[in-house]
């Protein structure tokens, strides 16, 4: 398990999903609720990434939600990497004891 956390949010990563931790409340979410991953990259800038405008990923649900993360998370780039691997490439985060 892999953890992306904020001030606000938190990402906890296992083997079948992710849950989303925000305002003391948390999701589970299946890698096949999961229907589109955007990211941006962001041009560097320092005062773009501490203003958290650096890099972004934005994860849209079937249900049409969408879950923004900016650059205010830990490793937001990883988050999108995982995210990627296991919703497009079906290569899924191996849990504990493995």
């Amino acid at each position: 398990m892999q953890a992306f956390r904020t001030r606000e949010q938190c990402f906890d990563i296992h083997e079948r999903g992710f849950t989303h931790r925000v305002a003391g409340t948390a999701t589970v979410i299946p890698w096949e609720d999961v229907a589109q991953l955007s990211t941006t990259g962001g041009d560097g800038r320092p005062l773009a990434d501490a203003r958290g405008m650096g890099s972004t990923c934005e994860i849209r649900l079937h249900s049409g939600r969408r879950i923004r993360v900016d650059a205010f998370t830990e490793d937001v780039r990883g988050l999108g990497v995982v995210v990627h691997r296991a919703v497009h490439l079906g290569q899924f985060p191996e849990g504990r004891g493995r």
